[in-house]
């Protein structure tokens, strides 16, 4: 039992690695990436399943939604800031009097 909780305790410390698809851009692991590819593969999985008749247990509505989601925060990520650039906003009252 104790190696057990050493060897938990080892994995938390480090990480557990999760197998992800390459960026095709940059070329390291991307969360979107996968989730798009995985989505993807729902939905083709469900499509042939829905042709075939065989393998009729995927929900083809709830699929294409994950997969629209999945694509939109794949091409929405470079739409996000980095916190570190900031705008600043002017305010021009122009004409206005009290």
């Amino acid at each position: 039992m104790d190696k057990l909780k050493l060897l938990l305790a080892s994995l938390n410390s480090k990480g557990i690695a999760f197998p992800m698809v390459r960026d095709p851009k940059n070329g390291l692991g991307s969360i979107t990436c996968t989730m798009v590819v995985v989505s993807f593969a729902i939905c083709v999985v469900g499509v042939i399943g829905k042709v075939s008749k065989v393998l009729d247990g995927i929900d083809l509505t709830a699929a294409h939604s994950l997969l629209v989601i999945s694509i939109s925060a794949y091409l929405g990520r470079k739409m996000q800031t980095s916190g570190k650039d900031v705008v600043m906003a002017e305010n021009k009252e122009e004409g206005k009097d009290s």
